[in-house]
Formats: structure tokens, sequence, C-alpha cells
């Protein structure tokens, strides 16, 4: 592995390649492949792949193989596996901000609700208002 990324290889070089994963864009398969190549694993993009042996899973119409060199297979697994647990990590975190965002705002609501207002049209107690009209 050099260190300015992967080396290019030509097809006879990359040996046998392999699906590392399947995206569900083009996209999304671009993001893999720019990953992969970060951590120095050449990947490549295939649209038309069709793998040779059936998936453990269904793969979604349109899927999108990476595709790795067999030899590479298990690092690019372990690449892709932290990227997603970091990932999910990434979107808890989003997730857990943005739920005390939401919850700082509305703070205190209930409270006043329940309290009496000096004005009846701010929500106070109106039927005390009408009880003195009558």
């Amino acid at each position: 592995m050099s260190a300015d990324g992967p080396v290019p290889m030509g097809p006879e070089e990359l040996g046998e390649l392999l699906p590392v994963a399947y995206a569900a864009s083009l996209e999304e398969a671009e993001h893999y492949r720019q990953l992969l190549e970060d951590h120095d694993i050449t990947a490549v993009v295939d649209e038309d792949y069709s793998p040779t042996t059936p998936p453990p899973e269904p793969l979604p119409v349109g899927a999108v193989a990476v595709l790795v060199p067999a030899s590479l297979l298990e690092d690019a697994r372990e690449v892709i596996d932290d990227f997603e647990d970091l990932d999910v990590l990434l979107e808890r975190d989003d997730e857990e901000e943005q739920e005390e965002e939401d919850d700082g705002y509305g703070e205190g609501e209930e409270d006043l609700e329940d309290a009496e207002h000096p004005y009846p049209f701010f929500g106070g107690d109106q039927d005390d208002e009408e009880e003195e009209l009558h």
C-alpha cells in the first residue's frame, strides 16, 4: 500500500473482483469507492455486475456493486463496517442533538397553560369573568 493512495492497477493486476458492498445508488457506490481508496484499497463501481452466486439477502432493484480484488476483500469489509458503525453513531448523535433542541424550545409549556393570566384573552380564567358580568 502506498502513502499516496492505491496504486492504479489494470484488470490483469486486480485479479478476481468480488463485491464488498451493494449501494442503493451510483452516488452511494462512488462514496464507498472513495472511502476504500482513501484506505489504499482499489475499488471499482460496476452498475452491471451480476453475482455468480446469489447474495445472502435479496438485492434492491437498481443496486450498484462495489468491487474489490479478492485479496483485499476482508480489509475492505472492515473499512466499510467501521464506516457504517461511525455513520450509525453520527446519526444517533444528530438525533440526540435534535431531541435536545426540541426539548429546550417548548420547555415549561404545561406551566403556562395552567397559570392564571391577568388578561382573559390570553388564556386567563374566563369563567370568573362571565360570573362577574351576570
